[in-house]
């Protein structure tokens, strides 16, 4: 993990095997304009390219999430908000990390259960 921030790699460590069974296994990081982030990212078991993106901005005391999904072109090419969630704390992010673990590990939990094929009717 590329970011030096010491909360997103525990939120990363923390979330990692939910984050396989849903298929993001590519993990970036870094600083950028003083706020941390964290981002994996991969393709679901649907086919959607998904991407989880973690913010730490120190400076307000707070923690943000977002699961997005990109839809292939066949199913319209949009994207798609699985999850959001803002999580302030005030003093300590350990405050917050664990509901924050939480909701994201629910989120990817849902999207990791692959979906029953739609039974194909045939009229005769």
């Amino acid at each position: 993990m590329a970011t030096k921030d010491h909360v997103l790699v525990a939120l990363i460590q923390v979330l990692r095997v939910d984050l396989a069974g849903a298929g993001l296994v590519r993990e970036r990081g870094g600083l950028a304009r003083g706020v941390a982030w964290a981002e994996a990212s991969g393709r679901g078991p649907d086919g959607a390219w998904l991407e989880l993106r973690l913010h730490h901005r120190p400076s307000e005391q707070r923690l943000d999430a977002g699961l997005l999904a990109y839809q292939p072109l066949a199913r319209g090419g949009r994207t798609i908000i699985l999850g959001e969630r803002s999580a302030s704390y005030r003093f300590e992010p350990g405050e917050v990390t664990g509901d924050l673990a939480h909701a994201v590990s629910d989120w990817l939990r849902a999207v990791s259960v692959t979906p029953s094929p739609t039974p194909l009717i045939i009229a005769l």
